[in-house]
């Protein structure tokens, strides 16, 4: 099925540019990586409709396909206000876009803050994640602290970070071994599907609602692992490495 669909992408593109608003083509690279981005997301479609048996998951079933998923926000003070506006239309836009359904977890806890202040959370670590909370796979981490130098230089990674995290939560709606731990035999766990996917999508938001390609300001780094040995991406112990 899904190279059917694949093929069909491909003659489609082949055929005519694909258009991301009015008036505006993108390029042929990130042609590929939009392709890329419709491969992940049908990859994850496809494993998240098989239902493991309890034994080969730590994974609680929930699948709730009905219930949206609670959001609980932590947005500090050091965060400027215009900041925190655009962050509340974000996630708007996302939650209509890509709507998070109680499948595999039921909340979410959003911690967000200016790095000039030490972690302001207790038991949140500094960064930008999404992990558990609690040791409960039911209750998921957001993590976004935004670096002080992304407001002094008018980054547009101080945005485009939630909609790359806000992906992972989504991808973790359609995929239950993307809620397992990382040693577990079932565990989804590919750097380079998930991270490739959610960069793709980061970048086609930015460039819908910002009219920023960043593909071309924030994606060209790629590390020389990716073409020598790219069986390193394969998992995240390449952590330091960019794909």
């Amino acid at each position: 099925m899904v190279s059917v669909v694949f093929k069909s992408l491909l003659d489609e593109i082949n055929q005519s540019p694909i258009h991301i608003y009015s008036n505006q083509t993108i390029n042929i690279i990130e042609k590929v990586k939009f392709i890329i981005l419709i491969i992940s997301a049908l990859t994850l479609l496809v494993f998240g409709k098989y239902s493991p048996a309890p034994s080969e998951t730590n994974s609680p079933s929930i699948s709730d396909s009905k219930t949206p998923v609670v959001i609980n926000e932590h947005i500090h003070s050091s965060l400027p206000a215009n900041w925190i506006n655009e962050y509340n239309t974000i996630v708007n836009n996302l939650k209509k876009l890509l709507p998070l359904y109680q499948t595999y977890y039921n909340s979410i806890d959003i911690y967000a803050w200016n790095d000039k202040v030490s972690d302001p959370y207790l038991g949140i670590d500094g960064g930008a994640y999404i992990s558990v909370k609690n040791n409960d796979d039911n209750q998921k981490l957001f993590v976004i602290e935004i670096s002080n130098n992304e407001f002094l230089y008018n980054h547009i990674h101080r945005y485009s970070v939630i909609a790359h995290e806000y992906f992972h939560t989504y991808q973790m709606t359609l995929n239950n071994h993307m809620n397992t731990y990382d040693d577990h035999p079932t565990s989804f766990k590919t750097k380079w599907l998930i991270e490739g996917a959610a960069a793709s999508f980061e970048s086609l938001y930015t460039q819908q609602h910002f009219n920023i390609n960043y593909f071309l300001s924030g994606q060209t780094e790629v590390d020389s692992e990716a073409t020598k040995n790219p069986s390193i991406f394969e998992n995240y112990d390449s952590q330091d490495k960019e794909l």
